[in-house]
């Protein structure tokens, strides 16, 4: 029998089942050596789709208290847990030895226009947060969440990779001034928006701005800004609103400086446009991106290598890498993640085939309000799309 939950499960024996391959992740997790926690199904709505990203939003359970404060049914279960980490933080000092969460919960989340999926959900998963050697953590996120998975049931999962400190690698090895580079880095989950910022970069206007902004960081701020005043009052541009035009100047001169850099050559922007499109098995494009990166003399070895010790391992492990795929832009869909990402998929059960998935998210805890960086791995699974590919498969969840 498949299952994957349109709405409410009647049979008994289903939802027994359900609650067994709960508790026998739970039991995994704990013997891995992770604390189990149980966070608030209420979460901060703001925080939730902060840090989610703007798609999660349409897809949130909304409500707000008596104050006025909107709340939300948690959509996910990793950022809750990763609250509780940071609520037991000793402030005084960073951790001095990872911590090992884990979880198993109901989440909630509205189904995709046009989608029948289930509206509640059970989640279970773990998180490894605080000092570790990066390497370990992320071999060690994916064989537990591939170990357990397989252990239910689910054997021949469809495997998918992919590795956002290689794009953070190589936007760091390309001539750019830090406001484009930060700018690339926090828009790559918007691909639309990305491209049109690559096609600016690529523009010879740009050479134009460039030039301002090199000859006004020579001057003292009351030349520059008597500069570009003179060219406002050319232009008969006048105050707007109640900014005054010194106002206005200070702002211009400042965008002008901070965003000044060179255009992007053609052959660069050609490297970013083909290093978007890799995709293979994940040592074959592997090889692929290094074969662009130094035909476009650009260095970023330090990530290649991590990246292909990874998969070796992985492959060490008896995973088949040749029927997997990785791909350079997965990993786009959660703005968190910053490194290594992974999913087990079952295609046979459709858009809810995405029955587990993990990876690399080192700044996040530091954007919910860490004092100090926060190494992070972790990986979550959907139990009710589990039970049904270990169905599919033959195996406990039938």
């Amino acid at each position: 029998m498949t299952m994957v939950p349109e709405r409410p499960i009647a049979d008994p024996k289903v939802v027994d089942a359900l609650r067994d391959m709960a508790d026998a992740l739970d039991r995994a997790f704990r013997a891995a050596g992770c604390q189990s926690v149980d966070s608030p199904i209420l979460q901060p709505a703001d925080e939730i789709i902060d840090l989610l990203g703007e798609n999660v939003r349409r897809r949130v359970f909304m409500c707000a208290d008596a104050a006025g404060e909107e709340l939300c049914l948690r959509p996910d279960l990793t950022i809750p847990t990763c609250r509780y980490y940071l609520n037991g933080l000793d402030p005084s000092a960073p951790p001095a030895s990872q911590t090992r969460l884990s979880y198993c919960g109901p989440g909630f989340r509205r189904a995709p226009s046009g989608e029948a999926r289930a509206r509640e959900f059970t989640q279970a998963g773990f998180e490894l947060l605080g000092p570790e050697d990066a390497l370990k953590a992320d071999l060690e996120t994916f064989k537990l969440t591939y170990d357990v998975c397989v252990g239910a049931g689910f054997t021949g999962p469809q495997l998918r990779f992919g590795d956002l400190g290689l794009f953070t690698a190589l936007l760091d090895a390309l001539p750019l001034s830090e406001a484009w580079r930060h700018k690339l880095k926090r828009n790559y989950w918007r691909p639309d928006y990305f491209s049109n910022l690559v096609g600016q970069l690529a523009d010879p206007a740009l050479q134009r701005e460039a030039v301002l902004g090199k000859v006004l960081s020579k001057l003292d701020p009351e030349e520059a800004q008597k500069v570009v005043a003179d060219l406002l009052t050319l232009s008969e541009v006048e105050a707007v609103g109640s900014r005054t035009l010194d106002e206005i100047t200070e702002r211009l001169v400042s965008q002008a400086i901070e965003t000044a850099t060179d255009p992007l050559a053609d052959d660069q922007v050609t490297l970013i446009n083909a290093f978007l499109k890799v995709e293979g098995p994940p040592l074959e494009a592997l090889s692929e991106v290094a074969d662009l990166v130094q035909s476009g003399g650009v260095n970023v070895s330090s990530a290649l290598d991590l990246a292909r010790t990874r998969f070796e391992r992985i492959g060490a492990l008896g995973v088949d890498l040749a029927a997997a795929r990785f791909s350079t832009t997965f990993g786009r869909h959660l703005e968190y993640y910053t490194g290594f990402v992974f999913e087990l998929n079952e295609p046979r059960l459709g858009s809810e085939g995405q029955v587990a998935g993990g990876g690399r998210y080192d700044r996040l805890l530091e954007t919910m309000g860490a004092p100090w960086p926060v190494s992070a791995s972790g990986a979550a699974i959907r139990v009710e799309r589990l039970f049904g590919a270990a169905a599919l498969a033959g195996g406990q969840g039938a």
